[in-house]
């Protein structure tokens, strides 16, 4: 099941330039997800896009189990 809202934190925010030819490295990514009844989350998902003027196809990276928060929280995390 994917988030039907979106993170308003960066949406719109200048995050610096980039140069036409150059990468762009995605640095590290966290989720933490809060257990709700017997719901068991089984892993985590960060899908994202860096555009310029028009939106293109979102990328995914899976991201690995990295604690448990207590009371069945998780966080799943990724760093690079």
């Amino acid at each position: 099941m994917q988030a039907s809202t979106v993170n308003t934190d960066f949406n719109g925010a200048i995050l610096g330039s980039f140069i036409y030819g150059t990468s762009i490295k995605l640095a590290g990514a966290e989720i933490k997800t809060y257990k709700n009844g017997s719901d068991n989350i089984t892993g985590a998902t960060l899908f994202y896009r860096v555009y310029s003027i028009t939106p293109g196809a979102f990328s995914n990276t899976n991201l690995p189990f990295g604690s448990n928060l207590g009371n069945g929280d998780q966080s799943w995390t990724a760093t690079g």
